[in-house]
């Protein structure tokens, strides 16, 4: 049964389409009524009919505003317009929105139910047409979905197994042999959102071009698409010509370089994760700086000059607890020079990440840290990303740039924690030693700081340099001296840690806004 609503300023019109109307026999339903057109709306929104019968002319939202809000919002809802105006305006804004028919007032009943029988032959239709396409929509997800997880992680979960089976039974998949392709960008400027849509535009037009049937595009990552090739006319040969069609469309039409990695070719759907890894693990045996490579799943790394990192590697580790951010990324770059000199492979550049990152967890660890505290991922993620993102320099740099910032950040943090304790033990030594001849210059050897840091930190932390704090101390115990004893004023002076009695006297005057003599005399005069 298929709902109506019937909207007209005037009731008495609305009672007669609704009395007129053979409902039961039409398989209709008015679920609704209104009187104008900005409540019309808001009911087609809240029941969502199948068919709406309104006038033109009506208070608030008119006729022609709401007919082409319904018709923007819903494009499936059918229009009957109902008008006592044989208006051509109304009629033309009515075939602009593909109204589906058009009745003058005073309504006669037998050609109000005609145009309703056709109506809900008509809404049936478009309901039938709209569950199809949502089908074959889920249809088309779930499709996949469940590839692209057996892709990634094989059928070792129930779900992913079962609901492949359930693929092939439906014949949606169901060949003799499986291959996958890797397929990636190779120019860091192209990596990113703008060069996976001219790889997703390559895939389509590549399909629709060359290779209608056995040929599927998967997207496994950011920067990752899958091109799964299945039937029975798979061998290496037709495999590798179809994949230079697709690298060669890539670059003349998007002026996109791509660089792909070709796994076994497999008899069992289930299998796909094994041809999967063997092409991402061919794709990494490229050289970093090569362009439209296509490497087969058997390719060996060729043997050549490794690059000598470890001392670029000692160093890096070495600034990054020095919380150097500068000079570590800059540590880092070198060792990526290192790299473009030697022409390394990506399996090469890619271990040594994965060895770096080990190596700054470890010195994370030590600062009760790990590389998770810092970075939000595990080591464990960390080389997983690496493995499967990097494949170029400046991937490299961007994400290690991130890592060493946030380590050096959190090293900064550790060592301010570490240079406030000792700014607290300073004061109290302070404190205790005024007297003798006290250096900011000895504190920073005594604490392995930077004197100049040292100084910037005591400032921060107290609010007063060393050397006026220093003097608060100083001039502070010698007003108590001045007040609870008897001692001489150079004697006095020498107590507090000034051997020059006149250099006391300059500034205690100026500290204390008198001299020692008068501050002393007027506190005989209070006692």
């Amino acid at each position: 049964m298929y709902k109506v609503v019937v909207v007209d300023d005037e009731v008495w019109v609305r009672k007669g389409i609704i009395e007129a109307v053979d409902w039961g026999k039409l398989d209709l339903e008015c679920i609704g009524e209104a009187a104008d057109g900005d409540e019309a709306f808001q009911m087609v929104q809240d029941v969502q009919p199948d068919i709406v019968i309104m006038d033109m002319r009506m208070p608030g939202m008119d006729g022609v505003e709401l007919m082409k809000t319904i018709s923007e919002n819903d494009p499936n809802i059918i229009i009957i317009i109902v008008s006592g105006y044989a208006d051509f305006e109304y009629a033309k804004e009515a075939v602009r929105n593909r109204v589906f028919d058009y009745l003058l007032k005073p309504i006669n009943t037998q050609e109000l139910n005609d145009i309703l029988s056709k109506a809900a032959v008509e809404a049936a239709h478009r309901k039938s047409i709209t569950e199809q396409n949502l089908q074959q929509d889920i249809l088309a997800t779930s499709k996949e979905d469940i590839l692209r997880n057996l892709l990634l992680y094989g059928s070792e979960h129930v779900p992913f197994e079962s609901s492949a089976l359930e693929l092939i039974e439906a014949d949606i998949l169901h060949a003799e042999q499986y291959c996958a392709a890797v397929c990636r960008p190779d120019s860091p400027e192209e990596a990113g959102e703008v060069s996976m849509f001219s790889l997703d535009d390559t895939a389509d037009e590549f399909v629709s071009r060359y290779c209608k049937n056995g040929l599927s595009f998967i997207r496994c990552g950011k920067e990752e698409l899958v091109m799964l090739m299945y039937g029975n006319w798979l061998d290496y040969t037709s495999i590798s010509e179809i994949i230079s069609k697709f690298s060669r469309l890539s670059r003349v039409s998007f002026q996109l370089s791509v660089s792909i990695g070709i796994g076994s070719i497999i008899q069992d759907i289930l299998n796909l994760n094994i041809s999967y890894t063997e092409a991402s693990k061919a794709l990494r045996y490229k050289e970093v700086t090569s362009r439209a490579q296509v490497m087969l799943f058997d390719a060996q790394p060729v043997p050549g000059l490794k690059p000598q990192m470890s001392e670029v590697e000692n160093r890096l580790l070495y600034l990054l607890q020095r919380a150097d951010k500068e000079h570590a990324g800059m540590a880092f770059d070198e060792g990526m020079d290192i790299f473009r000199k030697q022409s390394v492979r990506v399996s090469e550049l890619q271990g040594w990440l994965r060895g770096l990152s080990v190596s700054i967890d470890k010195i994370l660890q030590q600062s009760s840290a790990d590389m998770e505290n810092i970075y939000g991922k595990s080591i464990r993620e960390v080389q997983d990303e690496i493995t499967r993102n990097i494949f170029d320099y400046d991937a490299a740099r961007q994400l290690f740039h991130i890592i060493i910032d946030k380590s050096v950040d959190f090293a900064a943090a550790g060592r301010m924690h570490e240079g406030y304790k000792a700014i607290a033990a300073i004061v109290e030594d302070m404190k205790q030693n005024y007297f003798k001849p006290l250096l900011l210059g000895d504190y920073a050897a005594c604490y392995g700081m930077n004197p100049d840091y040292l100084s910037r930190l005591f400032k921060k932390e107290i609010g007063r340099n060393f050397v006026e704090y220093l003097l608060d101390i100083r001039i502070l115990q010698a007003k108590r001296l001045l007040r609870e004893s008897r001692f001489k004023f150079h004697e006095i002076a020498a107590m507090v840690g000034y051997s020059d009695y006149r250099y006391f006297s300059q500034v205690f005057k100026k500290s204390a806004g008198m001299t020692a003599g008068r501050y002393r005399c007027q506190t005989d005069r209070r006692i």
